[in-house]
Order: C-alpha cells, then sequence, then structure tokens
C-alpha cells in the first residue's frame, strides 16, 4: 500500500493544481465546473494482453477528475478537462505508474471579435507502436502546445480579413533508450478571408503553412505543410450545420521532392430531438501525428484521435465516420462508426481501419443505472501483410448510494483474433469502484 499511497499524493498535487488554477481564474464563479475523487480496483487475468504465458493482476488505482468550462466569459475563456490517475500493480507485474491528461484551450478576448490571444495544451497518452498490443507498456506521454494571436479586420460589414499566428512544441516520452527522439518546435500561420454571404451562410478562403523542426534532425527530417482552401459554413436549418473545407496541401521536406495531396474536409450535424444529435465526418488530407491531436481532439475528455500513434513522419489519411448520441436520465446511447486509411511518408505502417463502438445505458430504478457496451475494429497492416480483429464486450453498473457518492461495478471481456496467430490474446477484467463527486459533475455509467 505504499506504493498507492505515492501514487495518491501525485493525483492530489494534479487535482490541487487544477482546483488553484480554477479559483484564481478571473471568471470562476459564472464558470461552469466539476470534480471527482475515485478509487478502484481491477482483477485481470491476463494483465500484459499476452498470448501465451498470462499474467493475472490486481491493480489499486486512485483517480482524480477536473473540468473548468466557460465559454461565454467577455474577458477570457476556459475550458480545462485534467484527469490524473494512479495504477499500483499488486504483483509487479507492471511498474507502478501515472498517468495525467490536460486538455485544455483559453483564449484571452483582448479587443472583442478583433484581437484574442489562444493558448491550446494537450497532454496525455498515445500509442508507442502502432503495431503491438494496447497494453500499458505500450503508451508514451506526449504534451502538444501551442499559443499565439488571432485577429479579424473588419473591410465592410460582409467582408473580413483573419490571420493567426501560433508557436508551439510537439515533446514524446522515450520509454526506453532506443526510442527516438521526435521533440520538436511547431510555427503556425493562417491568413484568410471571411465573406457573410446570408444570415445562414459564412464563405473562407484561407491559407495557412505550419514549419515543424526537430530537436534531433539525425533522424528526422524538417519539413513544411502548407494548405489552401475554401470553405463553406451554413446552418440549414435551426437544427442542422453543414461546414466543407475543398483545397490542396503540400509538405516540403527538408532535402527532399514536395509531397502534393488533396485536401477535403467534411461536418454534418444535427440536432434530431430530445438533445439527440448526429454527427456525420469526412476527411482526406495529409499531417502528422501533432495536428491530429491539436484539431481532432474536444477539450472534454482523455481521449485522442483513433489510431494516433507516435511517430514524426507525416501521413495522409482518409476517413469517415458517423456518431449518434441520445442522452438520457441515466447515461446515454451511442453508436459510432468509422473506416480509415492511412499511409506514411517514409515508414511501413501503412494501414486500413474499420470499426464500430457501441454503448446501450439502461435505468434501473431512480439510483441505480447500467451500461452494455461493446467495440469492434477490424484492422490491416498492409506493409506487414497480417488483419487484426478486436473486440471487446462488458457491462457496467453505477449506483449513487448517496447525492455525493457513486459505486461502480463492470465486467468486461477483451479478445484478439489475428492472421498472425503470435497476436492473438484473451483478457477477462474485473472492477469495483467508488467515487465522491461534485454534485454538478455529470456522470455516465460509463
Amino acid at each position: 500500500m505504499r506504493g498507492l499511497s505515492n501514487g495518491w499524493s501525485e493525483v492530489c498535487r494534479a487535482f490541487l493544481l487544477g482546483s488553484l488554477i480554477f479559483y484564481v481564474s478571473p471568471c470562476a464563479q459564472a464558470a461552469e465546473y466539476g470534480y471527482s475523487l475515485e478509487y478502484r480496483g481491477e482483477q485481470s487475468d491476463n494483465i500484459t494482453f499476452s498470448r501465451n504465458n498470462t499474467l493475472s493482476d490486481w491493480i489499486n488505482i486512485g483517480h482524480a477528475t477536473l473540468y473548468l468550462r466557460n465559454p461565454t466569459a467577455q474577458n477570457l475563456r476556459t475550458n480545462i478537462f485534467l484527469d490524473a490517475r494512479y495504477e499500483n500493480y499488486s504483483k509487479k507485474t507492471i511498474a507502478d505508474r501515472t498517468l495525467v491528461t490536460l486538455n485544455s484551450n483559453l483564449t484571452w478576448l483582448i479587443v472583442p471579435e478583433g484581437l484574442s490571444w489562444v493558448m491550446e495544451d494537450y497532454y496525455g497518452q498515445i500509442s508507442r507502436n502502432i503495431l503491438a498490443a494496447n497494453s500499458p507498456s505500450n503508451l508514451q506521454n506526449v504534451n502538444v502546445i501551442s499559443t499565439g494571436p488571432d485577429g479579424s479586420l473588419r473591410i465592410n460589414p460582409i467582408n473580413f480579413l483573419t490571420a493567426s499566428l501560433r508557436a508551439g512544441k510537439y515533446n514524446a516520452e522515450q520509454v526506453l533508450p532506443t526510442d527516438p527522439n521526435q521533440d520538436s518546435n511547431r510555427y503556425y500561420g493562417m491568413l484568410g478571408w471571411r465573406h457573410t454571404a446570408s444570415a445562414t451562410t459564412n464563405l473562407y478562403l484561407n491559407y495557412d503553412s505550419m514549419r515543424r523542426v526537430f530537436q534531433d534532425s539525425t533522424i528526422n527530417t524538417d519539413y513544411d505543410l502548407r494548405n489552401i482552401y475554401f470553405r463553406v459554413e451554413s446552418r440549414r436549418t435551426a437544427r442542422s450545420t453543414v461546414s466543407m473545407d475543398l483545397g490542396k496541401s503540400r509538405i516540403l521536406p527538408d532535402g527532399f521532392d514536395a509531397i502534393d495531396g488533396n485536401l477535403v474536409r467534411a461536418l454534418y450535424t444535427r440536432s434530431m430531438g430530445l438533445a439527440s444529435n448526429l454527427e456525420i465526418a469526412a476527411n482526406s488530407q495529409l499531417t502528422d501525428s501533432s495536428n491530429a491531436i491539436l484539431s481532432s481532439r474536444g477539450v472534454s475528455s482523455v481521449t485522442t484521435p483513433i489510431g494516433t500513434v507516435g511517430t514524426s513522419n507525416v501521413y495522409r489519411i482518409k476517413e469517415l465516420s458517423a456518431t449518434y448520441t441520445q442522452p438520457r436520465g441515466y447515461g446515454s446511447n451511442r453508436l459510432r462508426l468509422f473506416v480509415q486509411r492511412q499511409n506514411y511518408e517514409g515508414s511501413l505502417l501503412d494501414l486500413d481501419r474499420a470499426g464500430a463502438n457501441l454503448d446501450l445505458g439502461f435505468g434501473l430504478t431512480d439510483t441505480l443505472a447500467g451500461v452494455v457496451f461493446g467495440s469492434y475494429t477490424n484492422a490491416h497492416y498492409i506493409d506487414q501483410s497480417f488483419i487484426d480483429r478486436d473486440g471487446q464486450v462488458g457491462v457496467r453498473f453505477a449506483y449513487r448510494s448517496r447525492p455525493r457518492v457513486l459505486l461502480g461495478l463492470e465486467a468486461r471481456k477483451t479478445n484478439r483474433d489475428s492472421s498472425n496467430p503470435t497476436r492473438n490474446y484473451n483478457e477477462t477484467r474485473l472492477g469495483v469502484s467508488i467515487a465522491y463527486q461534485s454534485i454538478a459533475f455529470h456522470t455516465d455509467p460509463y
């Protein structure tokens, strides 16, 4: 228990830091905020996701979460999600570890609708090796930070010039001495024109450029990523919105030929009554892991984009996804379908991926709720010529014994069926939890 005590101190320090940020915020009184402190115990029968030599272990987990949102403040708009988690492995099958995620966006409105200063920061975990099992040892910490001004100049009532500048860093943990150094500086600029075509439609013409300079240039190649594109944003009805980007991208690696590609991004959202929401997204562009993290995440969770892996290589991505969400009094029903292709420049990581995620919530009493959940992913690693089929099914229950106290129970089964039999594994995990939460903290049973 000594290790658990030390880990709890790290979690509490992160929680207290987040609380301090909240209390010194000038817009704290008007902000929406919540917090949760949780103990969780889990039993795994295959903690390393191995085909053979499976190891079981009991994991003690200390978990703290804090969020702060004030997106409509007049001076400082704040959106912060802080999650700290300490894991103590009783049999020492894996070294104890602390996982911290900070997902934040701060905007200082210097001149409303004219000049603002933005800071974005994501600190969290992504896969070290996309070819390996998604076990605890296959994670690395990354930090992507970007800050700079946004400006808008009104030409006339319907035309505006817009500009943005950003400077930032991408830092990735080197878990092993043999891991490559991917640390880099990022410099970004954007110049655009916005035209108000009607009360419901805006048109844009944008040019942006990002320069990435690596700390270790002996194994990485510095490059520029440039995009020029036309954008349409339209609110078709009171319940639906559409946006689309069409353009071209070019990557200019130092000392190598340019890489050209099309840029297509589309998003359709529709509110379907009773707070239900449908979102359909399509994307085809040249990008890298730092852009994928900053542009694809929402400041509301610990997640990163599907398939994000730590690599300094640029890649072409094509993806299509559909997500349906139906909030309920006891949680939410969610269905997500996706198909994705990633083609990497300079590495043998090309893959096709398709899958689905489903959560079905149900209420048993006013204080007891649950969810049945499942996921399936088919990943074809083209250069390695094998296919992984990953699946997970499970059930969770949440019982609110007091207004601030939540008790949890979970069981789940994870399976990999690969065309390469050495990659197969099965894991069964059982978990119990107790959490103390603020009244405003929004909790799904999953």
